[in-house]
């Protein structure tokens, strides 16, 4: 049969499509030629582009797929190419075959078209489990499933950083914790995928002995009222803080977040002293970290 045939088959799936595959697929004694192979995951929508490189025994080809193309698609040699197409909507594995005979080894055109079963997203383990609200912890998190370009949430915390290693694996860095609770905290650890599916485990906030990095601004004059912001870690609203500058204590000390918080420094005779944290869960010093100037102005000689 010669003459134009397009056939498009739409079928209606209870499965959103997951992509958009392309197959071309060249028909001839006797063997039907798929380019690539015949494998797509269930829910997506499958083309097939249909040609035939002989006429067989003078009638051409014939294309039919069990569950997803029962109608005949004749094809021969100059036509135009024949477009099947449909929503891999069931899980399984497919039988085609040519249904126009095309000569002696007829009987054996015919091969396996796969649709994978849909593909579900798990988080079986984290490890380490537990980590201090300072945040830094490399978590490793294993499951199933994990594409490129999923997030990691810690409660309703995104995680520092995210490396999707495989899709069994990804590595994860802790940001910096809640800050409101005295001892342990456990969240949610969400794994979502760029389509919207999302696994959880669990992941256990603890807090730990208060600790110093940097002190902003690093010098003040030693009549003391300036606000020092100090960055380090251990910090929380639910645990007191008591800071002390060269052994004075500081006043209106206040939790900022899990690694922030900021003092007001009191009078203090000039030069560098040590500044210090203490809380229920331990202390911490920064030796010779703030500087305590002089107020009088040297005599500027002619």
């Amino acid at each position: 049969m010669n003459g134009w045939w397009v056939v498009s088959l739409m079928w209606i799936a209870a499965i959103a499509p997951h992509d958009s595959r392309t197959f071309n697929v060249t028909a001839r004694q006797f063997t039907f030629e798929f380019s690539p192979a015949p494998i797509v995951n269930q829910g997506d929508v499958v083309t097939i582009i249909l040609t035939a490189a002989d006429d067989g025994v003078g009638d051409g080809h014939s294309f039919r797929l069990q569950t997803y193309a029962d109608g005949s698609h004749p094809v021969k040699p100059g036509d135009p190419p024949v477009t099947i197409q449909f929503t891999a909507h069931t899980a399984g594995e497919f039988t085609y075959f040519c249904s126009r005979f095309c000569g002696s080894g007829h009987s054996g055109m015919h091969g396996t078209f796969t649709v994978l079963g849909a593909q579900t997203l798990s988080v079986g383990d984290v490890t380490p489990s537990t980590g201090p609200t300072n945040g830094g912890t490399t978590v490793t998190i294993v499951g199933t499933n994990f594409a490129s370009g999923a997030t990691v949430k810690f409660g309703t915390l995104p995680a520092a950083s995210v490396e999707v290693i495989s899709a069994t694996e990804i590595r994860a860095v802790t940001p910096p914790g809640p800050f409101d609770f005295a001892t342990t905290r456990t969240v949610n650890v969400v794994v979502t995928n760029p389509d919207g599916a999302s696994a959880q485990d669990s992941f256990t906030w603890t807090v730990p002995a208060p600790s110093i990095a940097s002190l902003s601004p690093p010098a003040g004059t030693r009549t003391g009222g300036t606000v020092v912001t100090i960055r380090g870690g251990g910090f929380s609203t639910a645990v007191p803080a008591n800071v002390s500058f060269g052994g004075v204590a500081a006043t209106e000390v206040t939790v900022v977040d899990a690694v922030t918080l900021t003092a007001r420094t009191p009078a203090h005779a000039p030069g560098r002293v040590d500044v210090a944290i203490t809380t229920s869960k331990g202390s911490t010093t920064s030796a010779g970290g703030y500087t305590f100037a002089s107020s009088r102005r040297r005599a500027v000689r002619p």
